[in-house]
């Protein structure tokens, strides 16, 4: 794990549809490499929110997505619950 993914427990992006695309496409490899135990990303077009968690050298191991409605939280803090309709979007 780098220095940078061994302070980053996770990591929130707001984005468009296109953008959220391009993040998940192109930036979430470079997240995943750092190290960065997980990355959110608000997808406010789709109203959508997609977490990716388990880094890998190449990608995260695990993706899933949540709709407004349902429920999350971070590996790190389990007991911690947001509603996805409380993130802001």
């Amino acid at each position: 794990m780098s220095p940078v993914g061994d302070r980053h427990i996770v990591c929130v992006n707001r984005a468009n549809a296109v953008l959220s695309a391009r993040l998940a496409g192109k930036v979430m490899p470079l997240y995943a490499k750092a190290g960065v135990r997980e990355l959110w990303i608000e997808n406010l077009q789709e109203d959508l929110i997609l977490v990716y968690r388990n880094p890998g050298p190449e990608a995260f191991a695990t993706s899933l997505v949540f709709e407004r409605g349902q429920s999350l939280s971070m590996t790190a803090f389990p007991q911690i619950v947001f509603a996805a309709d409380e993130l802001p979007g």
